[in-house]
Formats: structure tokens, sequence, C-alpha cells
């Protein structure tokens, strides 16, 4: 890990409840982060994570009965 992010969404839809963090330095493949409660990501402090060494975008995926993710644009 270089560097870490904080991780905030203004809002979850209603069929959210936790989360994984992915980057695109792996294609998505093993997350950054597990079991994020959507309470701490939607909080005014959100989630800090590390963040590996080449990743550009973080998506959000959730991980309950709503299975939709965002994309996220990494910015220094």
């Amino acid at each position: 890990m270089a560097a870490t992010m904080t991780v905030k969404l203004t809002s979850a839809g209603v069929d959210t409840s936790t989360v994984d963090l992915y980057t695109d330095s792996d294609g998505y493949t093993t997350p950054i982060a597990s079991n994020i409660s959507t309470a701490v990501l939607t909080s005014p402090f959100g989630y800090t994570v590390g963040v590996p060494v080449g990743a550009n975008i973080c998506r959000v995926q959730n991980t309950g009965v709503c299975t939709n993710y965002v994309d996220i644009t990494i910015t220094t």
C-alpha cells in the first residue's frame, strides 16, 4: 500500500447494508476492505483505507440483496 484514501458516499440505497472496496490495480479481483457498513460510508468521516500502487479507480460493491456498484476516481 502506497497511500490512503477516504471513501465517503452522499447517500446509499434502501437495499444496501455492507460493501466491499476494490481497485482497478488488480482488475477488481481482491477487496482492499470488506464488510464496510453503508452507515460508516455515509457518515461525515467516511472510511479510510490503504490504496495499492497503481490504483486509479475505487469500486464500492454492495454485498447484500443489492449487488450494484459504483466506480469512483481516486484523486490526490
